[in-house]
């Protein structure tokens, strides 16, 4: 990464980047939103113009002011969107390995970035390819998987992932990894999966202690670039959220008891204040809670909008392809 490109991420605001989908037009809309602005009354926001948004209308990650978007059938590309600027990603030319009875084939994309030590030295781009097909007693899934490199702006294949994929998971990029969770079994015991996109290795992450009964949604996220998780207990009307620090251990930053946990939200942390007041998205909303729990405020959109995805995004100046060598 030239020296430059290091200077200029070091003085960066922060936006979110929404993915809406507004009644009565078509397709999907983008909106950039200032995070500095949102603790305000009316927080400004300014819709993302890009040609090619009607193709590639799937969010798939930001890192250092960039985003991954990809199309219906997996092609993706990586967009700055204060400058409007994209590099396209070659198409993988591969054949599918499975001559199987197969139900159905998906694929998850994600975006992150590699280290050199602990500074970021390439942004990375992971296509997994499932494929799910009839087993002798259940479904069972197999894979392939390729990272792009923007450095050597080429595809490698790496090893398949030893863990399950299914078609509901979220690849969640969070200090140097993507990572995802499933949820399977009465009592939640499997770990969150990751793959290392430095060494291109998978392994497991232990989740935090819950204490005593069952977390009924545990929801996987990045919180301020850290991976988070964020479990409901609807029995006692429980949310908590933990964050993974840098020695791996996690801690609590979040937690409140309120009637208003509704069984039937998905809560995802968006972004953490200084004052620990918590940004959510929930029920297709932006919601802002204090740190006791209580609601400030729920954002507004124009129109009747409904929000499908979001990132949090470092505005920048940087084009798509300054980081290749």
């Amino acid at each position: 990464m030239s020296i430059f490109v290091k200077l200029h991420l070091q003085k960066q605001s922060k936006y979110i980047m929404l993915r809406t989908f507004m009644l009565g037009q078509q397709g999907s809309h983008f909106l950039l939103l200032p995070l500095s602005k949102v603790q305000g009354e009316d927080p400004p926001m300014k819709e993302v113009e890009f040609p090619l948004i009607a193709d590639f209308k799937f969010l798939r990650g930001s890192c250092d002011g960039m985003v991954c978007l990809t199309s219906f059938d997996g092609e993706a590309l990586i967009f700055n969107p204060f400058i409007r600027s994209h590099v396209p990603l070659p198409s993988l030319n591969f054949e599918e390995r499975f001559d199987l009875e197969l139900k159905e084939t998906f694929i998850r994309c994600g975006l992150g970035y590699s280290l050199e030590g602990k500074v970021r030295e390439d942004v990375k781009i992971v296509k997994l390819y499932v494929y799910k097909f009839l087993g002798e007693d259940e479904d069972e899934y197999m894979n392939q998987v390729f990272v792009f490199s923007m450095k050597s702006y080429s595809w490698t294949q790496i090893n398949d992932c030893p863990y399950r994929v299914t078609s509901n998971i979220r690849l969640i990029q969070a200090g140097g990894a993507l990572h995802w969770i499933l949820q399977v079994g009465e009592d939640f015991s499997d770990t969150i999966k990751a793959l290392d996109l430095t060494t291109l290795a998978f392994y497991e992450v232990e989740k935090p202690s819950f204490g005593d009964g069952l977390m009924d949604q545990q929801v996987l996220g990045e919180l301020n670039e850290s991976m988070s998780i964020c479990c409901v207990r609807y029995l006692s009307s429980t949310m908590k959220i933990w964050v993974l620090k840098s020695n791996a251990d996690w801690e609590m930053v979040f937690s409140v008891q309120s009637a208003s946990v509704d069984r039937k939200i998905v809560y995802r942390p968006v972004y953490r204040f200084e004052n620990g007041q918590m940004l959510f998205h929930s029920k297709d909303e932006l919601v802002l809670h204090d740190v006791d729990g209580t609601t400030l405020k729920t954002i507004q959109f124009p129109g009747s909008s409904s929000i499908y995805e979001f990132v949090v995004i470092d505005d920048s100046l940087l084009l798509p392809g300054s980081i290749r060598e």
